[in-house]
């Protein structure tokens, strides 16, 4: 399994492919997001699927670590207010005296296997993401049906 996560790994931080790979679920993704987040009165989404799912999708988030996914891995994305965090963030790279506090800014936290993780995505060094950088990679690596055809 060391191999085949290493592998996989190697396919999938390909961003082409891995956009021909997972890119229309992101799509759906993004779409059941504008939508969650438009009606308060959702507060939970839930998708199944195989480690052959969790692997680009960890990709996208920059996440994946090439090891392979043990059984019953899950990934969890939670959204949150700047002022209504669950917990402190885990670093401070933004030396401002706001740092969000009064715009109620979106923040997203991604935790693997009950870990939170920083995505690595657009310079983001924190284990809370700005909404609007994870919202860009998603709709860059997302693919329409359409397209994919």
């Amino acid at each position: 399994t060391e191999i085949a996560g290493w592998m996989w790994g190697v396919l999938y931080k390909d961003d082409i492919l891995n956009k021909l790979g997972i890119g229309r679920f992101l799509h759906e993704l993004t779409n059941d997001l504008e939508s969650l987040l438009s009606h308060p009165e959702k507060r939970f989404l839930a998708y199944s699927g195989h480690d052959s799912t969790l692997v680009p999708l960890l990709c996208v988030l920059g996440i994946y670590d090439d090891v392979w996914p043990p059984y019953a891995s899950h990934l969890t994305l939670e959204f949150a207010t700047k002022n209504n965090l669950c917990v402190k963030s885990e670093s401070n790279n933004n030396n401002t005296e706001d740092n969000g506090t009064k715009t109620g800014k979106l923040y997203v936290r991604a935790v693997y296997n009950h870990e939170s993780r920083v995505m690595l995505i657009n310079n983001n060094l924190d284990v809370w993401c700005p909404y609007e950088l994870f919202q860009s990679r998603l709709m860059e690596m997302s693919i329409t049906p359409e397209k994919y055809k």
